[in-house]
């Protein structure tokens, strides 16, 4: 299954802005190019607040995860802080908030009004694996240090 499918959303401005670069540079940007500067500009607008992130695994099972293939604590940090911008779609973590541990109940490190939250967006149905919840919903399209101050207070999705 793939995780991010249906997650990734603005082609179309991308396509609109590679038709007027061939208007102007025939066989000359591509839209890898402008991927990348779009991806550039858009933390660049964003770096001047602080630095987001934000998932929701414990922090102990992200840090064997790491362990496990030769990164230590400073590569956590430096690579988790990557969900600081995008979605996670529901089946992702879905487990957390109905079955954790196959125990039928939801995770007791989830914050309770985030858990409300995420069920909301996420029900219990399969109809909702597709929903889409902002890793970081406090500055979502705000590259800043969010996403660690979400993991401390037990607020993020999966």
């Amino acid at each position: 299954m793939i995780h991010n499918i249906n997650s990734l959303r603005g082609f179309d401005v991308i396509d609109n802005i590679k038709a007027d670069a061939e208007k102007l540079c025939p066989s000359t940007v591509s839209c890898a190019d402008i991927i990348a500067l779009a991806a550039r500009d858009a933390i660049a607008l964003q770096v001047s607040s602080q630095l987001t992130c934000r998932y929701l695994h414990l922090l102990n099972k992200i840090i064997a995860k790491f362990t496990s293939k030769g990164l230590d604590i400073k590569d956590v940090v430096a690579l988790t802080g990557g969900h600081t911008i995008g979605y996670a779609q529901c089946f992702t973590f879905k487990r957390r908030l109905y079955n954790f541990n196959g125990a039928g109940n939801p995770d007791p490190a989830l914050d309770s009004d985030f858990l409300s939250i995420l069920r909301s967006t996420c029900p219990n149905v399969d109809s909702s694996n597709t929903n889409i919840v902002p890793l970081d919903s406090d500055t979502t399209y705000r590259f800043d240090n969010a996403y660690y101050s979400n993991l401390v207070k037990k607020l993020r999705p999966s």
